[in-house]
């Protein structure tokens, strides 16, 4: 897969990403491309390497395997309800599907957060990225958060480290989106930090509204079967 981009492209957009990926990002954008590797062809690469590594180091490990990885919670008697509780909470512990995920869910908050917002070109015009740049831009934080992932695959067996995954996850899901778009448009930590702290609030509170809506019809959906 990567012979088809060019490996010494594949890693450096890697090195990019770790140390200038809001440069890097608005460069692709401006159209200097060719040193960068596509960001959805490399997202696909590095879900697969990932998937492979885990499961080469966990053997019982399954790429999409999300509903069976977290205990069904007590005391919810709705069977229906059970399984969507169950791959809800799976979606959140399994990396793979929820770097596929964010790089949906979060481009339109996102978007709306930084609005107000110009990239400046090299011919020194500026202006204000659409969604599909956004959604470019969102592609490539999941890139990054894959590398997170990749650091960490060494400790995956340790005691703990599910926990700490659990805190970790939100945390990257705001600092990463913060770094990238400082150095896209130039502003403070804080400035970003703020905006990024709200996207990610926005988009929770859109998933809590959404779930609560999937648990009412599974809860009147056993309700009508029962009785």
């Amino acid at each position: 897969v990567l012979a088809v981009g060019g490996d010494n492209m594949f890693f450096g957009t890697c090195l990019n990403l770790l140390y200038r990926p809001g440069h890097m990002v608005r460069d692709y954008l401006c159209g200097v491309r060719a040193r960068y590797f596509q960001p959805v062809r490399m997202l696909l690469c590095m879900v697969a390497v990932y998937a492979l590594a885990l499961f080469l180091i966990t053997s019982d490990y399954e790429m999409f395997g999300i509903a069976e990885q977290v205990q069904l919670t007590e005391g919810v008697h709705s069977e229906s309800l059970q399984r969507a509780m169950g791959f809800v909470s799976g979606i959140l512990s399994n990396n793979v599907v929820y770097a596929l995920l964010s790089t949906l869910v979060y481009v339109l908050p996102y978007k709306l957060m930084f609005r107000r917002y110009k990239i400046r070109r090299p011919d020194g015009v500026e202006r204000s990225l659409n969604t599909a740049e956004h959604f470019y831009t969102m592609v490539y934080v999941s890139c990054q958060s894959m590398l997170i992932s990749f650091a960490l695959l060494p400790f995956c067996r340790m005691e703990g480290i599910e926990a700490v995954a659990l805190y970790a996850s939100p945390i990257s899901s705001v600092v990463l989106p913060a770094w990238c778009y400082r150095q896209m448009y130039g502003l403070g930590w804080l400035r970003c930090l703020a905006r990024s702290a709200a996207a990610w609030l926005l988009t929770i509170m859109a998933l809590v509204v959404l779930l609560i809506l999937v648990f009412g019809f599974f809860y009147g959906y056993d309700a009508v079967r029962m009785g």
